[in-house]
């Protein structure tokens, strides 16, 4: 059910030159930034928040989650 979302998602998106992009390691510092901030602004930041945010991959992507950015 999620795969069929993301790709309708995906076209959509694309259509309104959006490009939704998968999760590269390379971009795990703009996913840290991204959502300390987020935390900053509207909550607080937990020591579980600074692990999770810190390895997505291990903790998301390896437990069945998808971290998706847009471009």
């Amino acid at each position: 059910m999620i795969n069929i979302l993301i790709l309708i998602l995906k076209n959509i998106f694309t259509n309104m030159s959006i490009k939704i992009i998968d999760y590269k390691d390379k971009y795990s510092t703009y996913f840290y930034e991204l959502n300390v901030e987020w935390l900053k602004k509207y909550f607080y930041v937990e020591k579980h928040d600074e692990e999770v945010l810190s390895n997505p991959k291990k903790f998301i992507i390896e437990n069945g989650g998808i971290v998706l950015f847009a471009k």
